[in-house]
């Protein structure tokens, strides 16, 4: 019912939202995908979530965007996708987004399986509302992008990973965790960093914690295997490329946009021999040759930057969540039953946070959307039996807190700001971009 809920207030806002500005290009990527196989389109994100939504597109028989190469005609190539296609632009963007509330619906029972196999049957129902209802966790849940994807395979690898870490764990387990470590690296390229953050789990697993020898080549495995399931993903999505695209794409990532022409002669070193390793190479180049360089506009509390803001990503996780599911994250923190699993969450968010300081790129707390889920499964530790009842008082609080936050930013919990940093009329001296306004409003403008 929560999460019936929940997805009924996604779905009311989606019919009203217009296509923000990342949607059309992934949209655009993902019906090529599937209808050529060529992988021209938007390189810069893994094929997975894109795909995913041009799923929710079949059988409206959408004609496959033009090239991308002619920077003259690439917009006009994009817009003409979206706009004169042989289905209206609303039934395109809307569709294309189901896939995104499919793994909305997903995560939350992935939130629900982890808290309750920690911490009981009631922590689990806690963790679900409290995920299910947290606005900025919502706001992004009905968006064609890649961020909710991999969180979603962030959130379902735990229970495998923690078989593994135990004494245990059969090799299904294992075999398990590959395969969801190579869906979370089909989604997004940062997704290896946030499987590496993940094994602070360690920090929270007892008495049964495998040894070392048998816990490395365990992840070893894991990973061997998530990278053969994210060759599988490239080959699939470039199974008709031809050599001269992927020359022209190595080019414009590396050499262009990167400034690097010696990561685009390893970029194609690599392509000559397995053509998926190297659009899987040229991808994550091209964020690491473009953090380096710069060229984004960041803004933070009235100040502006190309080279970014070391406090960025910890400020807005701060002020973009709910005071009701930071009340129940304390909660579920100072309870006995959630000390380690706190321990674990933050040492993963200190990974994320020492590798993003010097980010160049601060557009967007979808960037650390992954705490999110993360902070409600360690809120469920407050209802843990023998827990104390101060503990289990503040987290029913905190649902309520966070229910009267949900209702009352709805239908634009993009936009949300939590009280403390001022509420969503203070948002715009503090953040921009996907934080605040992403264009998803433009169609609700018009109308005024």
């Amino acid at each position: 019912m929560i999460a019936l809920v929940a997805t009924f207030l996604i779905l009311f806002r989606m019919a009203g939202d217009s296509p923000v500005s990342d949607e059309p290009v992934h949209l655009a990527s993902g019906v090529e995908t599937l209808a050529r196989g060529t992988w021209t389109w938007n390189p810069e994100h893994p094929p997975l979530a894109k795909a995913g939504a041009a799923l929710g597109l079949a059988g409206l028989g959408l004609r496959p965007p033009e090239g991308p190469f002619d920077p003259a005609r690439r917009r006009a190539n994009l817009l003409a996708f979206l706009n004169d296609n042989t289905a209206p632009q609303e039934a395109i963007v809307f569709r294309g987004r189901l896939f995104s509330v499919a793994l909305f619906l997903l995560l939350l029972w992935g939130v629900r399986r982890e808290a309750r196999a920690r911490f009981g049957v009631p922590a689990g129902c806690a963790a679900l509302a409290l995920a299910a209802f947290e606005p900025t966790l919502q706001a992004h849940a009905g968006l064609v992008h890649t961020d909710l994807a991999v969180v979603c395979f962030l959130v379902l690898s735990l229970g495998p990973l923690r078989c593994v870490l135990e004494g245990d764990a059969a090799p299904r387990q294992v075999l398990v965790l590959g395969l969801v470590w190579g869906l979370m690296f089909l989604s997004k390229y940062s997704a290896p960093l946030l499987a590496f953050a993940s094994l602070g789990l360690i920090l929270a697993t007892g008495a049964n914690r495998a040894p070392f020898h048998r816990l490395a080549p365990r992840v070893l495995a894991a990973a061997g295997i998530a990278l053969a399931v994210s060759l599988l993903g490239f080959s699939l999505a470039g199974r008709n490329q031809s050599r001269e695209d992927r020359v022209a794409l190595a080019h414009e990532l590396c050499a262009v946009k990167g400034r690097s022409e010696a990561a685009e002669r390893l970029v194609l070193r690599a392509g000559s021999v397995l053509p998926a390793a190297g659009n899987l190479l040229n991808g994550v180049a091209s964020v690491v040759l473009q953090n380096r360089v710069g060229g984004a506009v960041n803004f933070l509390r009235g100040q502006v930057s190309r080279e970014g803001f070391p406090g960025y990503f910890p400020f807005a996780l701060a002020v973009k969540t709910s005071l009701g599911l930071l009340l129940a994250l304390l909660a579920g923190a100072s309870a006995p039953a959630g000390r380690r699993p706190a321990i674990a969450v933050l040492s993963g968010l200190l990974v994320i946070f020492a590798a993003s300081a010097s980010s160049s790129y601060n557009i967007g707390v979808r960037h650390v959307l992954f705490a999110l889920p993360l902070f409600a499964v360690v809120a469920g530790a407050a209802l843990a039996a023998g827990g104390p009842r101060i503990h289990r008082f503040a987290l029913s609080a905190g649902l309520l807190i966070q229910a009267v936050e949900c209702a009352t930013i709805a239908p634009h919990p993009l936009s949300f700001f939590n009280a403390l940093a001022g509420g969503p009329a203070a948002g715009r001296t503090l953040l921009v971009d996907s934080n605040l306004d992403w264009g998803q409003d433009l169609a609700r403008l018009a109308a005024l």
